[in-house]
């Protein structure tokens, strides 16, 4: 539906989608539909966090979020769907009720789109933030080139629990509860067989 309504835009769309979600299988309607360009879509919608993903990050997020949720937590997940236009009333309506923010994004931390979310909420709702808000994404470091360094550079659902529970003063084993799926961290489940 995003594709199509950005094909049919009259203004100059770029489209991305990230190389994990080729293999993302979901019920869609069997005729056209569109899904609008420039607006969230809360996928999880609860009380205690708010965690604002794109792309990738988003699937994550929702992982992280239902594995959660059998220790007590509430966690809000925003699907941005697009970063420009950015919908900024969304985000500031959720992160208004719950009060905390993590935004996990698919690119490096510094300097990208967590940032600008980040700065957006503290410059709008400040008074409203209970503590400072957190990011997850790559580290502020090259792309690796080997698995073994990959491991380090990647982040999924337990890079996000683990500051989730940073942020919400709560402690949870997280190697329990995201056990390691003997998979190379570059892969995202065993269903992917490229693109590489």
């Amino acid at each position: 539906g995003l594709l199509i309504s950005s094909v049919e835009d009259n203004n100059p769309v770029i489209f991305i989608e990230h190389r994990w979600l080729h293999n993302t299988l979901d019920i869609v309607p069997s005729e056209g539909y569109r899904v609008p360009i420039g607006k969230a879509k809360i996928v999880r919608e609860v009380r205690d966090l708010t965690v604002v993903a794109n792309s990738f990050m988003v699937l994550e997020s929702i992982k992280c979020a239902d594995t959660l949720k059998k220790f007590g937590f509430s966690i809000e997940v925003l699907d941005l769907r697009t970063i420009r236009p950015l919908d900024v009333d969304s985000i500031l309506k959720s992160v208004t009720k719950t009060g905390h923010l993590v935004v996990a994004d698919n690119g490096w931390t510094k300097f990208g789109v967590s940032a600008e979310i980040i700065s957006i909420v503290t410059e709008t709702i400040f008074d409203n933030l209970k503590n400072s808000p957190a990011r997850v994404g790559m580290n502020d470091s090259p792309s690796p080139s080997s698995r073994s360094l990959a491991q380090y550079f990647y982040s999924g659902a337990k890079n996000i629990a683990k500051i989730i529970c940073e942020k919400l003063n709560k402690k949870i084993d997280l190697d329990m509860a995201f056990p390691e799926s003997g998979l190379p961290i570059d892969i995202p489940d065993q269903s992917f067989k490229g693109p590489f």
